[in-house]
């Protein structure tokens, strides 16, 4: 289940409780991008009722920040099981380097 409050002007907070999966990662990016051309600009993602996510959804989860950093907006990551945080970090910061630093 997601929920959304905006906490401010321009931030809006998104909480999940349950199991995460790729439809409802789809659901966050729709719901992230829509809130975008709104005018937020911070989105915070409350990750601590969430069951385990598998590889995908983290991916996904990297591929809404990465787009949302690209649109210039901030995208906080709040209380994941720290698992789940290592890895969005690093598949984030992977995709923030250029293709020719990873060889």
């Amino acid at each position: 289940m997601v929920t959304t409050e905006y906490i401010a002007d321009n931030t809006l907070l998104i909480q999940v409780d349950g199991q995460i999966d790729r439809g409802l990662v789809k659901e966050i990016g729709l719901l992230v991008f829509r809130s975008v051309r709104l005018g937020m600009t911070t989105v915070m993602l409350n990750l601590k009722q969430i069951a385990q996510p598998d590889e995908s959804t983290v991916a996904g989860l990297a591929l809404i920040g990465k787009g949302l950093r690209q649109k210039g907006g901030t995208w906080r990551i709040l209380w994941p099981p720290s698992s789940t945080w290592d890895r969005l970090m690093i598949r984030y910061t992977l995709h923030q380097l250029p293709p020719a630093t990873l060889n």
